[in-house]
């Protein structure tokens, strides 16, 4: 495992641990779901770093952990991420996928937000 590898799982774990503290993020509507979610796309397979759904909105959020800046590459592995999810994961009554409801990618300068 890379450096880099390590300060992202480090990242993820802090994150969710975070994210999984009672009662406050279910009493906005998170529900855990996966971490490390693999999916299968075109014959390639990607990871999503952590997967919730919110119950309140009806729809997935994505998370996509980061520890360089933000690039076009980066935008591009989401939306292969949310278009997989709009098409596979997507069950009826649930909100389609918008990138201002799920794209969270969490840059190296954010890393303050997992402490």
């Amino acid at each position: 495992m890379s450096k880099k590898e390590g300060i992202e799982q480090s990242m993820e774990s802090n994150c969710l641990r975070a994210a999984t503290k009672k009662p406050y993020w279910q009493n906005i509507g998170f529900c855990f779901e996966a971490r490390q979610k693999r999916i299968t796309f075109d014959n390639t397979h990607y990871r999503i770093d952590l997967v919730f759904y919110h119950r309140i909105l009806r729809c997935h959020v994505l998370i996509d952990l980061k520890m360089a800046l933000f690039s076009h590459a980066d935008a591009g592995q989401m939306n292969v991420y949310l278009n997989y999810y709009k098409e596979n994961e997507r069950y009826e009554g649930d909100s389609l996928p918008s990138e201002q409801e799920l794209k969270k990618i969490i840059l190296k300068e954010q890393e303050r937000l997992t402490r």
